[in-house]
């Protein structure tokens, strides 16, 4: 059976004030960076940003309102579909309810 990618970009960081990187994976053909808020209690608010980066990295220009910040994922695409999320500090996988196209 073709089984999608599995976590990656464990070290997801920024590199400068708009480039995040992550180590690359070879497994994978591509990735998707997700983006959401962080602002009073905590939900999962991602939306995909970059659908189909080639390279384990990505510019964002987008600034968070006062007050508030923004969290970010990369998922991992092989040719069997796009991978997961990872999991959170819980160890329950995170959602993916619009993943990218």
């Amino acid at each position: 059976p073709c089984t999608p990618p599995g976590e990656v970009a464990v070290d997801l960081e920024f590199i400068t004030a708009h480039d995040l990187a992550w180590t690359a994976d070879p497994a994978v053909d591509g990735y998707g960076l997700y983006r959401g808020a962080m602002s009073g209690a905590w939900a999962y608010s991602h939306l995909c940003v970059a659908p189909m980066l080639r390279t384990p990295q990505a510019p964002d220009l987008a600034e968070p309102a006062p007050g508030q910040g923004y969290y970010y994922l990369v998922s991992g695409r092989g040719t069997c579909g796009e991978g997961n999320l990872g999991a959170d500090s819980n160890g329950m996988p995170r959602p993916n309810a619009r993943p990218c196209p």
